[in-house]
Order: structure tokens, then sequence, then C-alpha cells
């Protein structure tokens, strides 16, 4: 049937589903009751890229009763489930210090979000990913909660794809006004996905709208303390800035404003001064430029958990799922 291609249109997609292809990885989407996410499981499960979970809140929908009979696709009555007093439970040890009552944890539970938070949390589940029904803050927040970040800074990137050339872009889509630390981790963040996923080594840039001194500000002051902090660490990549947009990606104008950068106009991971910023350019870059976007993607939390667009198609969801079992993949490494 139509909806069971899949459709690799450049070699980023091919790449990713070439690693994560049979590598059975569980995916969570408590999404289950929307048509777009019933279809990408489908693909999913009929590609071998994951094994999807799928949380659904009625059983006998007409719309699932093809996916019971795939081996690989495990559907769950998330308000019915046996699982449901283990999941409230466990959810309540985790937050009481913060407050919850075993009773506000056998609410939330009922949200199908929180429910998939859990799974991950006990290792029932490797990932999880939704958003084609819920805001980016809903999406999120459990995962902030409950499976928390590595290092106490979770932000979101874009990976960006044109005719084989692929850029990652950070923060696009989380972290409103970051502090010259979360600059820091943002940029690290992006950097280490943009390799793991692109298979490229990163040349990062920091952006801003001075390059190397040409203004002085706040903001300017607040990029270029961020690139000293990340030099000090001795990466294993390139970082510089603070740079214009026009510095890092061309070798000509890097030539004239930057020629002592070993960035050189060569870069392509770019760390947006604000989420205002990195918002505009990412869609300057779709719309305009022509540019595919996945993303928002997460980095930084102890599980993969990534956010799907609300306006996102089927394929485009059945690429943030592949994308997340490939993080996966990576954790186990």
């Amino acid at each position: 049937m139509e909806y069971l291609k899949i459709e690799a249109t450049c070699d980023f997609e091919k790449n990713l589903l070439k690693k994560v292809v049979n590598t059975n990885k569980k995916i969570v989407l408590p999404e289950g009751d929307c048509d777009r996410i019933i279809n990408a499981t489908k693909i999913c499960a009929t590609n071998n890229i994951c094994e999807v979970i799928l949380l659904v809140e009625d059983i006998n929908d007409d719309r699932i009763q093809e996916l019971k009979n795939m081996s690989n696709v495990t559907i769950i009555d998330y308000k019915n489930h046996e699982l449901k007093p283990v999941l409230a439970s466990a959810l309540y040890v985790e937050r009481k210090a913060k407050g919850i009552t075993e009773e506000d944890a056998k609410k939330l539970i009922e949200n199908p979000v929180y429910f998939a938070a859990m799974m991950v949390k006990l290792g029932l589940a490797d990932g999880y990913a939704c958003g084609a029904t819920t805001t980016t803050a809903m999406s999120l927040k459990p995962a902030l909660q409950i499976i928390k970040s590595k290092s106490g800074v979770v932000s979101s990137y874009f990976i960006m794809e044109k005719e084989g050339k692929t850029f990652g872009f950070g923060d696009c889509g989380l972290i409103e006004n970051p502090t010259e630390d979360e600059l820091v981790a943002i940029a690290e963040n992006t950097a280490n996905a943009y390799n793991v996923l692109c298979g490229n080594n990163p040349i990062v840039a920091m952006l801003s709208y001075s390059t190397m001194g040409s203004a002085k500000s706040e903001s300017v002051t607040k990029v270029a303390n961020a690139v000293a902090k990340l030099k000090s660490k001795n990466l294993s990549y390139v970082v510089d800035g603070e740079m214009q947009l026009d510095a890092a990606v061309c070798e000509e104008v890097a030539k004239l404003k930057a020629p002592k950068s070993e960035v050189k106009g060569n870069a392509n991971v770019l760390i947006f001064p604000n989420l205002e910023s990195g918002n505009i350019g990412y869609k300057i870059m779709q719309r305009f430029g022509g540019y595919k976007a996945y993303g928002p993607l997460c980095a930084g939390f102890n599980k993969p958990v990534n956010d799907i667009s609300r306006g996102a198609n089927v394929q485009e969801i059945v690429y943030i799922v592949a994308i997340t079992a490939l993080q996966c993949v990576e954790e186990d490494k």
C-alpha cells in the first residue's frame, strides 16, 4: 500500500535509514489517536526502522486493527493497562520530593506523555517522540521532570539539508535567551548531535551581528565569552566567534572579516545567540532557501526524547522517529 512506502529523498535520509534499520530500538509514540502517527507507525514497522510502542485511548479503534498483526508494534491502552499502577507508583517515588502526592501521580499517568516518559525512565522503552498533536511544552515537560538532563542543560537543534549539504542549527526551539554557560552547552550539544546524525566533523560558528569584536554590546560580549569557555575545553573540533553569518559560511568573506579564524567560512554548525534569531534563521533557510528541516530535535536528555512539529506530515514524523532510534543506538555505545 502507498502509506507503507518510505521516501528517502537525500543522502542524509538514506544514511540515517542504513544506520537504524533492524536495530530494534523501542520508541514510544504517545499520540496513538492521531492519523499521522498511526500511518507513521505502519511505515516504521514495515521498514524495520524500530519497534514502536503505540499508546492509544481506544484499543478497538478501527484505524489500529491492522497494527495488531505486526510483530514489531506493541499497542497499549494506557488508561487500562496493567503497567498503569506500576508507572504511577514509580512516578510518585520520582517526584515526591517535589511535592507530588500519590493521587497526583495517578492523575498524571493518565496523560500518555507522562506514561511514555515513565516507560523510558524504567527502561521499558529506549526513547519517545511526541508533538504531532501536543505543544512543545507538554511534549517535553515530562521528560524534563522525569528523564532529566545529563549536564543540567537540555537544548534543541535542527538538521538542515539541501542537495547533500547539511548544517546543524541550535538553539532554535527551546532556550529563549541563553546565558554564556547555556550557549556553551548548546554548542556542545548541537556539535555532538551533528556528528552523530550527519557523520561529519563539526565546524562550529558562534553567531552574532558582530565579527571578532567589530561591534561592542552586552550580547556580543556574551557570545565572545562563551567562545572563550569553549576553547578552554580543548575540544576535538573547531569552534570560533563571535562572527556574522557571512563570515561563518563564505570563504571569501571570512578572509576579509576573520582571516585568523580556523572556521575559514566552512562552518557546518551554527549557534545562534538567542531563540528568536535561531527560530527565524531556520525558517528562512527552509522557506526561502529550500532546505529541509529536521526537528526540533533535543539534546542533553539522559535518554533520547524528541519533539514532533505539529505541522509535520507522515514522512517527516517517520524521520523524527528514525532519528530518535539512532540516538538510542548511540546511547548504547
